[in-house]
């Protein structure tokens, strides 16, 4: 894709001004005519705001003559190429605009659309030709500045290098091994290719200066704003940022995150700074999907880096509690997540993973297992939050195998006493008899079979179900103590308080509070 080369015409003659845009095909040809002026003050006032590549221009024109027009664009820029227009009578002024750097001339009398369309193409040659050489010189100056920082470089690097620039980095983020393996082998895009897509795009109110490896995952981008403000150039950043997003998600398979500065800085501002605050690239665990990290704001720890009470949440997934394990894991990914802390990241989400592991290893193999390989999963274990939502999702579907477990475990007189049990235990009127009626067995039989299998009563498991509801409704809702009495099976809130107390260890009304023992 060839970018459209910026054209200024500035005669003082409206028609010659015409003529020339009408003569060729200008877009056609790669260009595009982006101003005209009718005098040299008015071309150089526009030559400032919108920086064309390539300026033709008469010479005779009032208050400032092409000649001094010329010369002041080359104390500003000296890669504009200037095309001038002349007349036989006027070939000594041209003389003078050569001495001052002008790339080619033309003798109006002899214009045509097919010498136009000569000269155009030739200065689509140098327009390309100095976008290569610009390209491959500022790609190598950022690629040594930032990995060889002991390296010399020259004065006109130096002075590159002082300019105010706006800086993004573009990582193709690595996963956390929660199974502490190697890294998958994700189809990341070549280097070469980043750069390449980055140098393709199309920067509103910015203009590309480079792009180059940071690392073998991050890639540095360099634009300049055509506006000093640093709220200006921030917003321009951003907008262009969150296009790469986009464009960048449909080429590579390894997600994306994206570091941008806050403000305009130097290339030697933004190596102290990477050089001193290396664990920012670390931030992209703790962010939302698609959420844009700004380089300069480290943040301020919340709170302390949580400790994972494994033998609690061993005790959740034997009592079988799905929606309890998932409060856990809520609250403890919360608790990360505000610490912002990695190390504890990485080891308590390698701690959960080993945990779900071995237990689910001790499932028989007639049961579905969980499947926890890295393989299928590693795209899940991006950040906090997925790898939150990925452990809770696993968790679930052990406890599932784990009751299925239980379940099997038991005759099938058992089993159907016990399905009976979660399935109507919210019927207060409820009885021993009401089971044994449904299984068709006596109930001395039924009672006997329960205790010899199970170890409990029947009588105290049908209490224990109601109360392990009971406790989810507390954690998880908002009804009064009242309403979670009947919703349970109970007619009467002193005597559910009662029970609870004796099962529990505290009443109903503490235990919402978060004054919960450890279960």
């Amino acid at each position: 894709m060839q970018d459209t080369i910026r054209v200024m015409i500035v005669d003082d003659e409206r028609l010659a001004i015409e003529d020339l845009r009408t003569i060729v095909d200008w877009q056609a040809l790669g260009f595009e005519i982006v101003a005209t002026a009718f005098n040299g003050t008015q071309a150089f006032t526009k030559f400032l705001q919108l920086r064309p590549q390539v300026i033709i221009t008469d010479i005779k024109m009032p208050f400032m003559d092409g000649i001094e027009l010329i010369r002041r664009i080359r104390e500003v820029d000296q890669q504009v190429l200037l095309l001038l227009l002349t007349a036989y009578e006027d070939f000594s002024y041209a003389r003078c605009a050569i001495r001052q750097g002008i790339t080619d001339y033309i003798i109006k009398s002899e214009i045509t659309p097919q010498r136009m369309t000569e000269l155009l193409q030739k200065l689509r040659v140098l327009v390309d030709e100095q976008r290569k050489k610009r390209t491959i010189l500022t790609d190598t100056i950022v690629e040594t500045f930032f990995a060889l920082p002991m390296a010399p470089v020259t004065r006109e690097a130096e002075e590159m290098l002082r300019r105010l620039f706006a800086f993004a980095v573009v990582e193709q983020t690595t996963p956390l091994m929660l199974n502490g393996g190697q890294e998958p082998l994700m189809e990341r895009l070549p280097q070469a290719e980043i750069k390449q897509l980055l140098r393709m795009q199309s920067y509103p109110d910015m203009k590309f200066v480079a792009a180059s490896p940071l690392s073998e995952q991050r890639t540095l981008l360099v634009l300049e704003s055509s506006n000093n403000s640093a709220f200006y150039t921030y917003d321009c950043l951003n907008r262009s940022a969150i296009m790469l997003q986009g464009v960048l998600a449909q080429k590579s398979a390894a997600p994306i995150t994206f570091y941008v500065a806050m403000r305009p800085m130097t290339a030697y501002d933004l190596r102290q700074f990477l050089q001193n605050n290396p664990e920012v690239f670390r931030r992209k665990y703790f962010k939302r999907e698609k959420e844009l990290i700004l380089l300069e704001r480290l943040p301020m720890p919340e709170a302390a880096a949580p400790a994972f009470d494994a033998s609690r949440f061993a005790a959740l997934l034997e009592q079988g509690d799905e929606t309890a394990a998932a409060a856990f894991l809520k609250e403890l990914y919360e608790a990360i997540i505000a610490s912002g802390d990695y190390h504890c990241l990485l080891s308590v989400s390698r701690e959960v993973y080993f945990l779900l592991l071995r237990t689910s290893q001790t499932l028989p193999e007639r049961l579905l297992r969980p499947d926890l390989s890295a393989e299928n999963n590693w795209r899940q274990w991006i950040n906090a939050e997925t790898i939150c939502r990925w452990l809770t999702e696993k968790t679930g579907q052990l406890i599932a195998r784990m009751n299925e477990k239980r379940e099997n475990a038991y005759s099938r007189t058992v089993s159907d006493a016990i399905a009976f049990v979660h399935t109507h235990y919210a019927r207060a009127e409820l009885s021993l008899n009401d089971i044994a009626d449904e299984l068709h067995i006596s109930v001395g039989h039924l009672c006997a079979l329960f205790k010899q299998e199970t170890g409990v009563t029947l009588k105290n498991y049908i209490t224990d179900v109601r109360i392990e509801a009971a406790k989810r409704l507390l954690r998880t809702g908002h009804d009064k103590i009242y309403a979670v009495c009947t919703a349970v099976g109970y007619q009467s809130s002193q005597y559910f308080s009662q029970v609870f107390y004796k099962k529990v260890g505290m009443y109903p009304a503490e235990y919402r509070k978060g004054g919960r023992p450890e279960e």
